[in-house]
């Protein structure tokens, strides 16, 4: 247990009391200060007893409020080893331009992903993209709300790469008839957002229930479905405006398509071609493929195939 961090320790826990889980958000709010709080102070800060806040403290595995503190700030500082985590820890220094809406909101984005980038561990990431391109079943992927348009961006981009994926309609009606299938070896990519979709939360459990692995992508450490997923990734979303950000979960989504490509190269560029022709045969789009790009990734389909028949 002393290798596992503050985060993966409350992930850990099957279930939060309501005080808990007001714990569990001061700690990922606050999570850079707080080796700097005592006792009172974070209980205080979370608008929960002394006791109750002793007791997660020791549910979590720390022997006393001084080693939690201790262990936290020997984790936040290995943390801030690289430059970008320096910079997160930072991020409060920045200063917000209010009479400049496109600035002040890329600055905001900046704090967001930069923070992301400390927080996802390149593992993860790896980790993800392999269960996509090694699952035999079929991928699944569902949002709601804001989160739909999303998981409509990640399934038409998936499609280059798998021949089976289902996007998910949070339409409780439907939902059942497209979740009857589900076996051990499918795989279900799940963005969600506070508050978090009511039918999201429930596909996920099911889905978990049932064998198949659960990426869940979410704008929260704490959230309903963190202990079912095999692999969490989780992006900030703060916003000077009224409405939360998009622009980390975009980044994931981006970033997953990106490392799933290579494992799956050759079978993305033979539906790559498909995809080509079938786009020409409908005359879906104003414009046609670069020709150079296009190509490029043609000849490099044909070189590979030739190598693998002179074998």
């Amino acid at each position: 247990m002393g290798e596992e961090t503050l985060q993966q320790r409350i992930r850990r826990l099957s279930k939060l009391t309501k005080s808990e889980m007001k714990i569990a958000e001061l700690f990922e709010r606050e999570y850079h200060t707080l080796a700097f709080e005592t006792l009172q102070t974070l209980s205080s800060k979370a608008g929960v007893g002394l006791a109750t806040m002793g007791r997660f403290i020791n549910k979590l595995g720390y022997r006393s409020f001084p080693e939690f503190i201790e262990s936290t700030k020997n984790e936040v500082l290995a943390r801030l080893d690289s430059p970008i985590e320096q910079y997160t820890a930072k991020k409060n220094a920045i200063p917000e331009t209010k009479d400049n809406e496109l600035a002040l909101h890329v600055e905001y984005a900046i704090r967001n992903l930069m923070e992301m980038r400390a927080r996802i561990a390149a593992d993860d990431i790896k980790r993800a993209a392999s269960l996509i391109a090694e699952s035999k079943g079929t991928l699944y992927v569902m949002g709601a709300a804001s989160s739909q348009g999303l998981a409509y961006f990640f399934h038409t981009l998936a499609m280059y790469f798998k021949d089976r994926v289902v996007l998910l309609d949070s339409n409780p009606s439907l939902l059942s008839h497209r979740l009857i299938d589900v076996s051990g070896d499918d795989v279900l990519v799940a963005i969600m957002h506070y508050r978090f979709s009511t039918q999201t939360v429930l596909a996920g459990r099911y889905f978990s229930r049932k064998g198949g692995k659960l990426i869940l992508v979410s704008d929260r450490e704490f959230n309903p479905l963190s202990a079912s997923a095999a692999v969490q990734l989780v992006a900030r979303s703060e916003s000077p405006s009224m409405f939360n950000s998009r622009c980390g979960t975009l980044l994931i989504l981006e970033t997953l398509i990106a490392a799933v490509i290579p494992l799956l190269e050759q079978q993305v560029y033979e539906r790559f071609a498909a995809f080509e022709n079938l786009s020409e045969e409908f005359g879906t789009f104003a414009m046609a493929a670069s020709p150079s790009k296009w190509n490029g990734m043609h000849s490099k389909m044909e070189h590979e195939k030739e190598e693998d028949n002179g074998h």
